[in-house]
């Protein structure tokens, strides 16, 4: 959960996904969910007040509310769903996606408000359902001529309002228990040490470089996607 929480503080995403591979092994999966979820919760709030000077909730609106329409729809809707092939799908997608960006040579164009709300939307669903909000909101932020400190805290600001609102709905579902709170109690000094840790080595990556470690590991979560779509498929 340290490293989980570093990685999130350096790029801003990721402690979803690599919070929910690895505590399965030791909660499984049902037991994870809602530990992985207020974890998340915990630790982009914790980011937020840090990069809370770099937030421009104007600039980040349609990605913000495009994923308040989309976390309920996840919570309640898509465990019905195949998650596996829409996993697949995604990864595919977002693949593609880095490969064509990496190849340009120029800077791609920044995608507008329309293009925000529809990937925010896409965000919320998989916040909701996997508590894996990253790869459609990286996409949109990463084309936005903003600095590395207004990209993180974009990212971690949507993170803590799609966390908050699936936390509630998993509370009334009666799936946040007081055994889940323990232990994320037990493992929240962790996460917020790395958290820290890599905010403050976040700051010090130059910006040309940002935006390459930025797809790199939107490329990382992209694999891992479709690895775990087809193993879950």
């Amino acid at each position: 959960m340290c490293v989980a929480g570093c990685v999130q503080g350096v790029l801003g995403f990721g402690f979803g996904l690599m919070a929910a591979g690895l505590l399965p092994w030791l909660l499984g999966v049902k037991g994870a969910v809602p530990v992985v979820a207020t974890m998340a919760l915990l630790v982009n709030g914790t980011l937020m007040v840090r990069f809370r000077h770099h937030v421009s909730f104007g600039d980040a609106r349609p990605l913000i509310l495009g994923a308040l329409v989309g976390a309920p729809i996840g919570v309640f809707a898509l465990r019905s769903a195949s998650p596996g092939h829409l996993m697949v799908a995604l990864g595919l997608v977002i693949l593609a996606y880095v490969g064509r960006t990496l190849s340009r040579r120029t800077t791609p164009e920044p995608m507008g408000s329309v293009s925000g709300a529809v990937l925010g939307t896409l965000a919320g669903v998989l916040g909701g359902a996997f508590s894996t909000a990253g790869p459609p909101s990286v996409v949109w932020v990463s084309t936005q001529p903003w600095s590395s400190q207004q990209l993180r805290a974009t990212l971690v600001t949507l993170f803590a309002v799609v966390g908050a609102l699936q936390v509630s709905l998993l509370i009334r579902a009666g799936m946040l228990t007081t055994d889940t709170g323990l232990t994320a109690a037990i493992i929240a000094p962790a996460a917020a040490l790395g958290s820290f840790v890599g905010a403050r080595l976040g700051d010090r990556v130059p910006q040309d470089k940002f935006q390459r470690l930025m797809l790199a590991g939107l490329g990382v979560l992209a694999c891992t996607f479709i690895f775990n779509g087809l193993r879950d498929g």
